[in-house]
C-alpha cells in the first residue's frame, strides 16, 4: 500500500492527527483537510485513492462533499466516520457510492483494517478492469474447485431461467447466505426478465430490498464489487448483516449485480469471498449472455415457423383456427389423464405446429373437394416428415418433433409415416391424434361438412383400438359430453412460447 494516498477530513484537529499517524503506519501517504470544502480543493489536484471523512462538519459536510465529488467525476473511495446517532445517514451515503463507514468510537486497529479492506477492494477492481474481457480473474487455489464445478453446472443449462436458478443454487452452496438477489441492468431486462430475490429478508422486506437495489444501481454505474462487513439493515440496535455485491459483467456488457448477505453473527464475509463471488458472477454473465443470444435466434426462427402455420391456414381456408384448437384440446386431454406442466406445454405447442409441414403440400391437394387419389395421398402423407424437418434445427423444440412426426400413426399400425403400433407410438402423439381427428370432424372442410360433437365422438369410439388409443378415446368422449368445446375452441388463440429446455 506504499503507493496509495489517503485524504483525512475532520474538523477536530486532535482526532485528525491521531488518525493520520495510524494510517501512516500502513505505509500510505496521508493528506488532511479540516472540512469538505478544503477536501475538494485537495481532490481537484488528483492522486487521492481514499477519503476518510467525518460525516458532520461545518461549511461542507461529508454527504454534500461526496455528492460534489461524484459530480466532478472523482472516483476516490470514501469511508465515513460517524456516531451512532447518524448511522442512517452513513447508510444513505453508501447508497450514494461510499465504500463503507466506521462507527465512533473506534480503535486504531479498526480504522486500519477498514482502510486496508477498502484499498484492497479498489486494487481488485482495477485488476479486474485490466484483465482480459473474456477471462475473469482466477481466485486462489482453494476456490478453483468451486469455480470448475460452477462452470460445468452452468454449461448444462439451456435457457435463461435455468442459468439463473443454477447460479443461485451455486451461490447458496458456496457462500451460505441468508438471502440473495440478482438485480438486472435496464439494458438486460428484455433478455433476462425481472430481478430475482431469495430469502425472506429480501423477498418479504421491501425496505431492505429497495435499499440494496439502490446500492446495486450505484455500483453498476462504477462496475465495481463491494464488501460490507457489517450493515444495520434491520434498524439501529436490532442486528446487522454482512453483504457482498459483484457485477454480472460479460466483457463490456453489464447484465446486473449479484448480492449475497447473511446475519453478521454467522461471520462477516471476507475479501477472498468477494473475489470468488466476482468470478462466479463473471462466469454467470457469460452463460447468461450466451443463452440470451441463442434464445433470440430461436425466437427469430420461431417467428418464421409461426408464419408457416399462418401460411398453411391461408392456403386452406377451411382449416383456419384448426391448429390453435388442436393445441387447446390436446392440453385439455393431457391434463385430464394427469400429465405434468412440461408435457402439457409440449402438447399445446405441438398442437399448434402439428400441420406446419403442409406448407410443402400443393394447394390443389389441400383444397381438393373430393377424395384424394393414391398419388395425391402419398404427397399428403409427407407433411409430418416435412414438419419434423422444418422444426428440427430448433433445440427448444426437440420434445415437439416426435409428436409432429407421429401424429398420423394408427394404433393398429396402419398409419404413417413409420407404421408404428400400440405403445410404440409416442404417448403425446397419440393424444394429438385423438383431438386432431375430433377437430377435423367437427369443422367444415373442402371434402366434408362439419359433424356434430356427438357424431364425431361416435366415430372416435368406432375407431378406438384401430386408428386411436381406446383409453384416450374414452377420456376424450367424456370431455366432449361434459365440456363446452365450442366455446373453448373459439377462445383458443395462437400463443407460441418456447418450451422449457
Amino acid at each position: 500500500m506504499h503507493d496509495k494516498t489517503i485524504l483525512l477530513v475532520d474538523d477536530e484537529a486532535a482526532l485528525l492527527e491521531v488518525n493520520r499517524e495510524a494510517l501512516m503506519g500502513l505505509g500510505c501517504a496521508v493528506k488532511t483537510a479540516g472540512n469538505g470544502a478544503q477536501a475538494l480543493d485537495v481532490l481537484d489536484q488528483g492522486g487521492v485513492d481514499l477519503v476518510v471523512t467525518d460525516l458532520r462538519m461545518p461549511r461542507l459536510g461529508g454527504q454534500e462533499m461526496l455528492e460534489e465529488m461524484r459530480a466532478r467525476g472523482c472516483d476516490a473511495e470514501v469511508i465515513f466516520l460517524t456516531g451512532y446517532g447518524s448511522v442512517e445517514s452513513a447508510v444513505r451515503c453508501i447508497q450514494l457510492g461510499a465504500a463503507d463507514y466506521l462507527l465512533k468510537p473506534f480503535g486504531i486497529r479498526d480504522l486500519q483494517d477498514k482502510v486496508a479492506k477498502v484499498l484492497r477492494e479498489r486494487e481488485m477492481r482495477h485488476a479486474a478492469r485490466g484483465a482480459s474481457p473474456r477471462k475473469p480473474a482466477t481466485p486462489d487455489p482453494q476456490g478453483l474447485d468451486l469455480v470448475l464445478d460452477f462452470t460445468q453446472a452452468l454449461r448444462r443449462q439451456r435457457d435463461v431461467r435455468s442459468v439463473v436458478k443454477e447460479f443461485l443454487v451455486q451461490l447458496r452452496e458456496a457462500f451460505h447466505p441468508d438471502a440473495m438477489s440478482l438485480f438486472f441492468a435496464d439494458g438486460a431486462r428484455a433478455d433476462l426478465g425481472r430481478d430475482v430475490h431469495w430469502g425472506p429478508l429480501l423477498r418479504d422486506n421491501r425496505r431492505v430490498r429497495d435499499w440494496f437495489s439502490s446500492v446495486a444501481t450505484r455500483l453498476m454505474d462504477r462496475r465495481s464489487p463491494r464488501l460490507f462487513e457489517s450493515l444495520p439493515v434491520h434498524g439501529e440496535g436490532q442486528g446487522a448483516v454482512s453483504a457482498m455485491l459483484a457485477p454480472v459483467l460479460d466483457g463490456q456488457r453489464l447484465l446486473g449485480m449479484a448480492l449475497v448477505l447473511r446475519d453478521h453473527a454467522a461471520g462477516p464475509y471476507s475479501l477472498p469471498a468477494l473475489q470468488l463471488l466476482s468470478v462466479f458472477a463473471a462466469h454467470a454473465a457469460s452463460a447468461l449472455d450466451n443463452v440470451a443470444v441463442q434464445c433470440r435466434l430461436q425466437d427469430m426462427n420461431l417467428e418464421i415457423i409461426t408464419s408457416h402455420v399462418r401460411s398453411v391456414e391461408a392456403k386452406d381456408v377451411y382449416t383456419k383456427g384448426h391448429s390453435e384448437r388442436v393445441g387447446a384440446y390436446a392440453a385439455m386431454l393431457g391434463r385430464e389423464v394427469g400429465l405434468g406442466p412440461a408435457d402439457l406445454e409440449l402438447l399445446s405447442f405441438a398442437g399448434v405446429l402439428h400441420d406446419v409441414g403442409k406448407i410443402g403440400v400443393p394447394d390443389r391437394i389441400l383444397n381438393k373437394p373430393g377424395p384424394l387419389s393414391a398419388a395425391e395421398f402419398e404427397v399428403m402423407k409427407q407433411h409430418p416428415v416435412l414438419g419434423r424437418d422444418i422444426l428440427a434445427d430448433l433445440r427448444s423444440l426437440q420434445g415437439v418433433l416426435p409428436i409432429v412426426y407421429h401424429h398420423h400413426e394408427w394404433y393398429n399400425g396402419q398409419g404413417y409415416p413409420d407404421g408404428l403400433a400400440g405403445d410404440a407410438i409416442p404417448f403425446l402423439a397419440r393424444i394429438v391424434s385423438v383431438v386432431d381427428g375430433y377437430e377435423a370432424m367437427t369443422s367444415s372442410r373442402a371434402y366434408q361438412a362439419a359433424r356434430s360433437p356427438q357424431e364425431a365422438a361416435a366415430i372416435l369410439r368406432q375407431g378406438a383400438g384401430q386408428q386411436w388409443d381406446g383409453r384416450l378415446v374414452d377420456v376424450w368422449c367424456r370431455i366432449v359430453a361434459t365440456r363446452d368445446l365450442a366455446r373453448i375452441g373459439a377462445q383458443a388463440s395462437l400463443s407460441v412460447t418456447l418450451p422449457l429446455a
